[in-house]
């Protein structure tokens, strides 16, 4: 950032979302904590002999608020993401296919810019760092999934339904954007710190609306005992797969690679089946 550059601003909702967590954060500590001499443990020990089961809700509700907290400040992630220019869409496009074939680490800014007929000076005045645009490219495909199968989780329909809607939809996501596929699968780990971290809470919020479903169908006794999380990255590493060997001219067409998907995926667990 140029010295002459002033900071932009927080907005109002980020603020808001920093200050909540900081005060779930200070609060949580203040009833966890353990304070040894003097009279305020006194106080402390009292107040919570006092509050019995009382002080045990507060101590919940502030946990649940955390979580929500935490939702949130992630959720704003995907939520702040702005639209390209033309020019700079042309340059991820160029760098989806060079990273997804060549690989993120053996890829260099002077090969894309040669795939683009520029000079590299031309190319670092819209991307100063080949990390800046892995982020670009990873982060905008956590949100186009995010946004395409995350809604299907919360819709009116059963538990059986809205699995198979939401693995449909993944396997659509990614044959959609096969390069930045192979990206959000396999490359997003070169990400530098703290944006690492990061993209990897944005996974965690993807990966736990199907671990919410598949635990809804067991505590409906639809779907078998199973390990919820086990199961989700069986689910979906089966069909991460697809980046690498799909092709559009292949002998399966991509509703019968649905088909098939839904076949053995959703009824491996039902129960009874």
């Amino acid at each position: 950032m140029s010295c002459f550059t002033r900071k932009k601003a927080p907005s109002t909702r980020n603020r808001y979302s920093s200050a909540c967590w900081k005060l779930c954060i200070f609060i949580s500590s203040v009833l966890n904590a353990e304070v040894k001499g003097g009279k305020y443990t006194k106080v402390v020990s009292k107040g919570r002999e006092k509050a019995g089961t009382g002080f045990v809700f507060l101590k919940k509700c502030l946990n649940c608020l955390t979580i929500v907290s935490y939702k949130i400040r992630h959720a704003m992630t995907i939520a702040n993401i702005g639209v390209l220019t033309p020019r700079k869409q042309e340059i991820l496009d160029a760098a989806k296919k060079l990273f997804s074939s060549k690989g993120y680490v053996a890829a260099s800014m002077r090969d894309l810019a040669k795939a683009l007929h520029i000079k590299p000076a031309s190319l670092y005045s819209h991307y100063p760092s080949k990390d800046e645009m892995l982020w670009e490219i990873a982060i905008r495909c956590a949100k186009e999934f995010h946004e395409y199968v995350l809604p299907l989780a919360k819709e009116e329909a059963s538990v059986v339904e809205r699995l198979d809607r939401m693995l449909r939809a993944h396997l659509h996501m990614i044959i959609k954007n096969q390069d930045a596929s192979a990206i959000f699968f396999d490359e997003w780990k070169h990400l530098e710190e703290p944006r690492k971290s990061e993209f990897g809470k944005q996974r965690d919020i993807y990966e736990q609306a199907f671990i919410d479903v598949i635990n809804e169908g067991k505590a409906e006794g639809i779907f078998r005992d199973i390990n919820a999380r086990f199961t989700m990255f069986t689910l979906l590493s089966a069909i991460n797969w697809v980046h690498k060997w799909y092709r559009p001219e292949g002998k399966m067409s991509l509703q019968e690679i649905e088909e098939e998907f839904s076949k053995i995926l959703i009824g491996g667990l039902r129960v009874g089946r």
